[in-house]
Protein backbone atom coordinates (compact mmCIF):
# COMPACT_ATOMS: atom_id res chain seq x y z
CA UNK A 1 0.00 0.00 0.00
CA UNK A 2 1.19 3.15 -0.53
CA UNK A 3 2.52 5.50 2.23
CA UNK A 4 1.82 9.36 2.07
CA UNK A 5 3.32 11.76 4.45
CA UNK A 6 0.65 13.68 6.70
CA UNK A 7 0.56 17.17 8.09
CA UNK A 8 -2.33 17.97 9.50
CA UNK A 9 -3.12 20.99 11.57
CA UNK A 10 -5.62 24.30 11.98
CA UNK A 11 -2.63 25.89 10.26
CA UNK A 12 -4.73 29.10 11.54
CA UNK A 13 -2.28 31.05 10.07
CA UNK A 14 0.05 28.56 8.10
CA UNK A 15 3.64 29.31 9.44
CA UNK A 16 6.97 28.86 9.45
CA UNK A 17 7.27 26.39 11.95
CA UNK A 18 4.34 24.64 9.81
CA UNK A 19 6.69 25.46 6.23
CA UNK A 20 9.80 23.69 8.35
CA UNK A 21 7.34 20.73 8.76
CA UNK A 22 6.52 20.06 5.25
CA UNK A 23 10.07 20.90 3.82
CA UNK A 24 11.14 17.87 5.98
CA UNK A 25 7.80 15.61 4.47
CA UNK A 26 8.57 16.69 1.44
CA UNK A 27 12.64 16.33 1.30
CA UNK A 28 11.87 12.47 2.37
CA UNK A 29 9.18 11.88 0.61
CA UNK A 30 8.75 13.22 -2.60
CA UNK A 31 5.81 16.71 -3.17
CA UNK A 32 3.50 13.76 -4.76
CA UNK A 33 3.68 11.53 -1.75
CA UNK A 34 2.35 14.63 0.39
CA UNK A 35 -0.85 15.91 1.83
CA UNK A 36 -1.68 18.36 3.86
CA UNK A 37 -5.28 18.52 5.94
CA UNK A 38 -6.95 21.35 7.07
CA UNK A 39 -8.25 20.30 10.48
CA UNK A 40 -11.06 22.54 11.96
CA UNK A 41 -11.88 23.29 8.32
CA UNK A 42 -15.54 24.14 9.74
CA UNK A 43 -14.35 26.37 12.51
CA UNK A 44 -14.19 30.19 12.52
CA UNK A 45 -13.31 31.93 16.07
CA UNK A 46 -10.63 33.65 17.74
CA UNK A 47 -8.30 30.76 17.54
CA UNK A 48 -9.57 29.68 13.68
CA UNK A 49 -9.18 33.08 12.18
CA UNK A 50 -9.25 32.42 8.67
CA UNK A 51 -11.96 29.95 6.67
CA UNK A 52 -10.44 26.67 4.94
CA UNK A 53 -10.43 28.12 1.71
CA UNK A 54 -8.36 31.14 3.09
CA UNK A 55 -5.82 28.55 5.02
CA UNK A 56 -5.36 26.33 1.71
CA UNK A 57 -4.95 29.48 -0.65
CA UNK A 58 -2.27 30.53 1.95
CA UNK A 59 -0.62 26.84 1.86
CA UNK A 60 -0.71 27.13 -2.20
CA UNK A 61 1.25 30.37 -2.11
CA UNK A 62 4.37 28.28 -0.78
CA UNK A 63 3.42 25.11 -2.37
CA UNK A 64 1.29 25.25 -5.56
CA UNK A 65 1.42 21.50 -6.26
CA UNK A 66 0.82 20.20 -2.81
CA UNK A 67 -2.81 18.29 -1.96
CA UNK A 68 -5.14 19.90 0.69
CA UNK A 69 -8.22 18.41 1.95
CA UNK A 70 -10.70 19.74 4.93
CA UNK A 71 -11.16 17.80 8.02
CA UNK A 72 -13.97 18.89 10.14
CA UNK A 73 -14.56 19.46 13.35
CA UNK A 74 -16.28 16.87 15.52
CA UNK A 75 -17.74 19.93 18.10
CA UNK A 76 -16.98 23.24 16.07
CA UNK A 77 -18.48 24.79 18.74
CA UNK A 78 -15.49 23.50 20.92
CA UNK A 79 -12.35 26.45 20.87
CA UNK A 80 -9.70 24.58 22.55
CA UNK A 81 -9.73 21.01 22.52
CA UNK A 82 -10.31 18.63 25.53
CA UNK A 83 -9.62 15.40 24.61
CA UNK A 84 -13.01 14.46 24.51
CA UNK A 85 -13.42 14.28 20.91
CA UNK A 86 -9.88 12.18 20.18
CA UNK A 87 -11.53 9.00 19.45
CA UNK A 88 -14.05 10.82 16.87
CA UNK A 89 -11.20 12.42 15.23
CA UNK A 90 -8.92 9.28 14.96
CA UNK A 91 -12.10 7.51 13.42
CA UNK A 92 -12.77 9.83 11.29
CA UNK A 93 -8.81 10.42 9.96
CA UNK A 94 -9.17 6.48 9.56
CA UNK A 95 -12.00 6.71 7.15
CA UNK A 96 -10.33 9.38 5.25
CA UNK A 97 -7.32 6.87 4.89
CA UNK A 98 -9.09 4.06 3.53
CA UNK A 99 -11.21 6.37 1.00
CA UNK A 100 -7.96 7.04 0.01
CA UNK A 101 -6.49 3.68 -0.22
CA UNK A 102 -3.14 4.87 0.82
CA UNK A 103 -1.57 4.71 4.54
CA UNK A 104 -0.89 7.83 5.98
CA UNK A 105 2.83 8.61 7.94
CA UNK A 106 1.63 11.88 10.09
CA UNK A 107 4.33 14.64 10.56
CA UNK A 108 4.54 17.42 12.79
CA UNK A 109 6.09 18.99 15.30
CA UNK A 110 3.91 18.57 18.53
CA UNK A 111 4.61 15.97 20.52
CA UNK A 112 1.57 16.03 22.08
CA UNK A 113 -0.38 16.25 18.97
CA UNK A 114 1.84 12.79 17.40
CA UNK A 115 1.40 11.10 20.37
CA UNK A 116 -2.70 11.23 19.72
CA UNK A 117 -2.15 10.22 16.45
CA UNK A 118 0.14 7.59 17.48
CA UNK A 119 -2.32 5.47 18.92
CA UNK A 120 -3.63 4.78 15.57
CA UNK A 121 -0.94 5.95 12.72
CA UNK A 122 2.33 5.93 12.19
CA UNK A 123 3.82 9.07 13.60
CA UNK A 124 7.04 11.30 12.75
CA UNK A 125 8.75 14.16 14.61
CA UNK A 126 9.56 16.70 11.06
CA UNK A 127 10.74 20.04 12.91
CA UNK A 128 10.13 20.56 16.62
CA UNK A 129 8.73 23.61 18.11
CA UNK A 130 11.16 23.80 20.85
CA UNK A 131 13.92 23.89 18.79
CA UNK A 132 13.54 27.63 17.05
CA UNK A 133 13.18 30.10 19.79
CA UNK A 134 11.47 32.28 16.83
CA UNK A 135 9.09 29.60 16.10
CA UNK A 136 6.58 28.77 18.72
CA UNK A 137 3.04 28.64 17.22
CA UNK A 138 0.66 30.19 15.04
CA UNK A 139 -0.35 31.83 18.23
CA UNK A 140 2.52 33.82 18.07
CA UNK A 141 1.54 35.21 14.27
CA UNK A 142 -1.92 36.30 15.83
CA UNK A 143 -0.69 37.87 18.80
CA UNK A 144 1.62 39.92 16.60
CA UNK A 145 -1.49 40.65 14.03
CA UNK A 146 -3.27 41.83 16.56
CA UNK A 147 -0.14 44.29 18.10
CA UNK A 148 0.28 45.22 14.11
CA UNK A 149 3.66 44.22 14.47
CA UNK A 150 4.47 43.78 10.83
CA UNK A 151 8.59 43.03 11.25
CA UNK A 152 7.71 40.29 14.15
CA UNK A 153 5.42 39.04 11.02
CA UNK A 154 8.77 38.72 8.27
CA UNK A 155 10.10 36.54 10.75
CA UNK A 156 7.41 34.28 11.78
CA UNK A 157 5.79 34.37 7.74
CA UNK A 158 6.94 33.24 4.65
CA UNK A 159 6.82 36.53 2.60
CA UNK A 160 4.63 35.60 -0.21
CA UNK A 161 2.20 34.82 2.53
CA UNK A 162 1.83 38.24 4.45
CA UNK A 163 -0.44 40.64 2.36
CA UNK A 164 -3.01 37.43 2.30
CA UNK A 165 -2.70 36.53 5.46
CA UNK A 166 -3.02 40.92 6.92
CA UNK A 167 -6.21 40.98 4.67
CA UNK A 168 -8.21 37.81 5.64
CA UNK A 169 -7.07 38.94 9.73
CA UNK A 170 -8.32 41.72 9.20
CA UNK A 171 -11.99 40.96 7.18
CA UNK A 172 -12.10 38.22 10.74
CA UNK A 173 -11.46 41.29 13.03
CA UNK A 174 -14.38 43.24 11.22
CA UNK A 175 -16.59 40.49 10.82
CA UNK A 176 -16.45 39.92 14.84
CA UNK A 177 -16.91 43.89 14.92
CA UNK A 178 -19.49 43.73 13.12
CA UNK A 179 -21.28 41.13 15.01
CA UNK A 180 -20.81 43.03 18.46
CA UNK A 181 -22.15 45.95 16.72
CA UNK A 182 -25.84 44.30 15.73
Amino acid sequence: MKEVGVLLGRFSPFYKGHQAQADSMIRERGLENCLIIIGSSDSYNYRTPFSYEQRREIIKQIYPGMTIIPLPDINPELVYFDGSTNDQWLAEIEKLEKSMSVRFIFYGGSKEDLAILATRFMTKIAASRSGDPMIKSASEVRKALDNHEYERLKQLLDARTIPMIIKYYDKFLKSQHDQVVK
